[in-house]
């Protein structure tokens, strides 16, 4: 399934963006140029200020957890790895259990 992405301007100010950018890749650039991975706490804060910003960017709609979990079982068949690929599978039952109430 396809999926499209707005790769229009962004108006949200630059620092925000440079954030999300961090928080995503896990890294950040120091005063020296050097890439350094993210600190725990430096995670949080990013995680905890951008969700407040911009809810909708930390959204998962049930149809969008469903469609993650049947392209990881199918990328986990691909390579063989049948033992994820059950992990995956049993967890979106039990989500649809949880949803239903059944």
């Amino acid at each position: 399934m396809a999926q499209v992405r707005d790769v229009g301007p962004d108006e949200r100010p630059t620092a925000d963006l440079i954030a999300l950018a961090q928080l995503l890749s896990g890294l950040r650039i120091d005063g020296g140029g050097a890439v350094v991975p993210l600190t725990i706490d430096e995670l949080t804060r990013l995680w905890d200020d951008l969700r407040i910003k911009y809810p909708e960017e930390f959204t998962v709609t049930p149809e969008q957890a469903r469609a993650w979990r049947r392209r990881e079982i199918r990328h986990c068949l691909n390579e063989g790895n049948l033992a994820a690929a059950q992990n995956h599978y049993w967890s979106q039952i039990s989500d649809a259990v949880q949803v239903t109430g059944k």
